[in-house]
């Protein structure tokens, strides 16, 4: 169903999952922030979504930030509001994985994983509950894992910080519940995207999800008519 113009914002929005749900965004009438670490990926990206145009022509803004780096997460939430004046739904997908066993991880591969996919998403919680919370209003859906609830040999590290999204998804649902706020997280069964494939060449693929299956799904939540979902965990496998 059309969707009101909103304001979303998303991370690790120039490839995959991200660029997807971007798309299906803009598609069901909102503007849509695009973040990324690339300045260049991010700007083709908004211009791809600007000459499409959405259902009902919402606009594309290019935002160029590292989600680990609180004084970026702040600069861009800061950027959005400035051109838009609100934000209406947040949507964490920043994140990777590293296929190998726990015993010859590194120190700096542990904390690249927490940092990315774990702290990285507070970070931007944080400073997205800043601006919703005195509205009453806003959206924030979370891209965990399947690996979450089913952890997987040689994911040890990514998985643990896929669960602790979903922990703090729910935690944090309880704490806004009354305030207009949704928490939502999404645990996708792998996604035919190009990471994927790198870190899973040898596999068969024809049981993965497309990254639009999940875009569809971040519409779902970030609609009106899902505000009811508040603490959700929605398992998407095929």
């Amino acid at each position: 169903m059309p969707i009101e113009t909103r304001v979303a914002l998303v991370t690790g929005a120039t490839q995959g999952i991200g660029r997807a749900t971007a798309f299906a965004l803009a598609e069901a009438g909102f503007s849509v922030a695009v973040l990324a670490r690339t300045e260049a990926d991010v700007r083709a990206v908004a211009r791809e979504l600007r000459s499409r145009g959405g259902a009902h022509g919402g606009a594309a803004l290019p935002v160029v930030a590292d989600v680990t780096v609180p004084e970026d997460v702040e600069r861009a939430l800061e950027t959005v509001v400035a051109e838009f004046s609100v934000l209406d739904v947040l949507v964490n997908n920043a994140g990777t994985g590293i296929r190998k066993p726990f015993v010859h991880m590194t120190g700096a591969e542990c904390d690249f994983l927490i940092d990315l996919n774990l702290r990285g998403l507070l970070l931007c919680t944080r400073a997205a509950l800043r601006y919703m919370l005195p509205r009453q209003r806003g959206c924030i859906v979370n891209i965990a894992s399947r690996a979450a609830h089913l952890p997987e040999p040689d994911l040890a590290v990514y998985s643990a910080t896929k669960a602790a999204v979903v922990a703090f998804s729910r935690a944090l649902a309880q704490e806004v519940d009354g305030q207009g706020i949704c928490v939502a997280t999404i645990c996708p069964g792998p996604v035919d995207t190009e990471r994927l494939r790198r870190l899973a060449p040898d596999v068969d693929r024809r049981g993965w999800l497309q990254p639009e299956d999940v875009a569809h799904a971040v519409v779902f939540l970030a609609s009106p008519q899902a505000a009811r979902y508040n603490g959700a965990v929605l398992d998407l496998f095929r």
